[in-house]
């Protein structure tokens, strides 16, 4: 059964994701009246006045450190229950909030995009080659010099295919997986203009999500590939 949650409870969890883990501190027993808010203002504000989103910040730390995972739990908490406050022993508590997001973690799907964005922007083996030259829509497909995934003996391994359409954007990428070959037919997956990741089959599961940034470089790059193409595959 697939969990259902409200608007504002998905907004807390991603917020919590971007905060950093800490240990355990200092125990605190709830008091008549406190709610993690004026908890997480006192605390901020004993070294110096704290913003609205400082505030917010370290209430939504308190909140994850101590397995709050919804609005209504941060709600209800009750006199004489015993919190843990985040260890700021060897840093402070805003110096934590305003900490640099944590990376996000890339999937299998996400590698293998970044494996192949590194490789036709930086690989000098790169060639390429023109499919049906006859078409309005143009088809490409990129290789390069090292050995093949699967068949070892080849001296060339596909990195990935597009179309260049008639309007000059270039659409329809597909690419393999960086850990092996998902799919026996063609490629893993394909990716859309609108940097979405998705399986190379009639199912199209989503597997995952690319920046605009990295997606604009990709493209730059292809159409520089395709601009100087001469060779034509059938």
């Amino acid at each position: 059964m697939v969990e259902k949650i409200s608007a504002e409870n998905a907004y807390v969890r991603y917020m919590m994701e971007k905060l950093p883990d800490t240990k355990k501190g200092k125990e605190y027993t709830i008091k008549r009246g406190d709610s993690l808010w004026n908890l997480a203002k006192t605390e901020l504000n004993k070294s110096q006045p704290a913003t609205n989103a400082e505030i917010s910040k370290y209430m939504l730390l308190i909140a994850k450190l101590n397995g709050m995972e919804t609005i209504e739990e941060m709600n209800n908490i009750k006199a004489q229950e015993v919190i843990y406050l985040p260890d700021t022993e060897e840093v402070s508590a805003r110096s934590l909030i305003n900490s640099p997001d944590k990376p996000k973690e890339l999937n299998s799907a996400e590698q293998s995009f970044q494996d192949v964005l590194n490789t036709v922007l930086n690989d000098k083996s790169i060639t390429i080659e023109q499919s049906y030259p006859s078409l309005k829509n143009k088809m490409y497909h990129v290789y390069t010099k090292r050995a093949d995934r699967v068949n070892n003996f080849s001296n060339k391994s596909p990195v990935l295919s597009f179309i260049l359409k008639q309007d000059g954007n270039v659409d329809n990428i597909s690419f393999e997986d960086i850990n092996g070959d998902q799919n026996r037919y063609g490629y893993d997956y394909d990716l859309t203009r609108d940097g979405k990741i998705t399986t190379h089959d009639y199912k199209n599961e989503p597997r995952g999500n690319i920046g605009n940034e990295d997606f604009t470089k990709l493209e730059a790059k292809l159409k520089d590939l395709a601009a100087t193409c001469k060779t034509y595959s059938f």
